[in-house]
């Protein structure tokens, strides 16, 4: 659904771009509707602004008559996979977004119907925020995660560990790029060479880059949190093998000599004494249990048993 709103003591809904008069527009529209609207009223001509056909990332781009580029933001539900995606153009008559993204919509609904005396500039401003709300309390619930996985490790550690330290890992990174770019657009936004925006706009982008990068960095503290769990995991595992290793060599150095006396009477010669004496077999028990026995005190000793 296109929303146009007239951007003049607030945010008022109108029907079509031509209602908002002489006044900036903020139009939120999808691509099929941008194709049927550009052009009208204050809305620029599809022709005169850039077109970006595949969006990866968030950029911002200054040309000769406007401020253009794209909102890749991650969706929280489906990091890995999903993003809210916007192209957004800035011209001194209002501001364009032009998405199929839901959340965008929602967040500029929101908007409208919260701030007043509202300007394309902070309009924008508060858009990215909305698109990056909570995402502090997002990171907090992953340091808990980590701290959980951490905490698992020195009891005892599912088949999945691995692959679920993967996995947020990954996400993790995910939201530490998004941080960096939204960083990087805000600066663009900012610096402000058409002069699309006022001095107090340049200040609200301002934070926007300063919140962005405090993002960026705590992003990056529980990527190195996830290797540090990671590096515990691994020196967990190697631990509990050193551990089964010695337990094998205990036992196998334990019972080699029971090996080597089946082995040797094994061979059946025929001028072995002890296999024709009534005590042989007693005797081949008795000293095997010591071997055994002596064997097991002096591993004791040596705290290895």
């Amino acid at each position: 659904m296109a929303l146009f709103y007239r951007l003049s003591d607030g945010m008022e809904h109108v029907e079509k771009p031509e209602d908002a008069g002489e006044s900036e527009i903020a139009a939120v529209l999808n691509g099929e509707e941008w194709k049927k609207f550009q052009g009208r009223g204050r809305l620029p001509e599809a022709s005169s602004v850039p077109w970006y056909p595949e969006i990866r990332n968030c950029k911002a781009e200054t040309h000769r008559n406007c401020l253009a580029g794209t909102i890749a933001a991650p969706d929280r539900r489906r990091l890995l996979g999903g993003k809210h995606c916007a192209v957004f153009y800035v011209n001194q008559d209002g501001i364009v977004l032009v998405t199929d993204s839901e959340a965008v919509c929602s967040a500029a609904e929101k908007i409208a119907g919260l701030r007043k005396n509202q300007t394309k500039g902070r309009f924008f401003f508060e858009l990215l925020q909305e698109l990056t709300q909570d995402h502090g309390k997002l990171l907090d619930h992953y340091e808990e995660v980590l701290g959980g996985m951490e905490e698992s490790i020195l009891k005892e550690v599912g088949k999945d560990f691995l692959t679920y330290m993967l996995r947020v890992r990954k996400e993790l990174m995910v939201l530490r790029r998004y941080y960096r770019q939204m960083e990087e657009m805000a600066r663009e936004l900012e610096d402000d060479e058409g002069g699309f925006f006022t001095e107090d706009e340049h200040s609200d982008f301002h934070l926007l880059g300063d919140r962005a990068g405090r993002l960026e960095d705590l992003a990056m503290q529980q990527i190195e949190y996830c290797i540090e769990v990671r590096e515990l995991y691994q020196g967990q595992a190697d631990r509990r093998m050193n551990k089964t290793m010695q337990l094998l060599t205990v036992l196998t150095t334990t019972f080699f000599p029971l090996t080597l006396i089946t082995g040797w009477y094994g061979m059946n010669f025929e001028h072995m004494p002890e296999l024709h004496s009534p005590l042989g077999y007693t005797a081949v028990i008795a000293v095997s249990v010591l071997i055994v026995a002596a064997s097991i005190i002096f591993w004791k000793k040596k705290k290895l048993f």
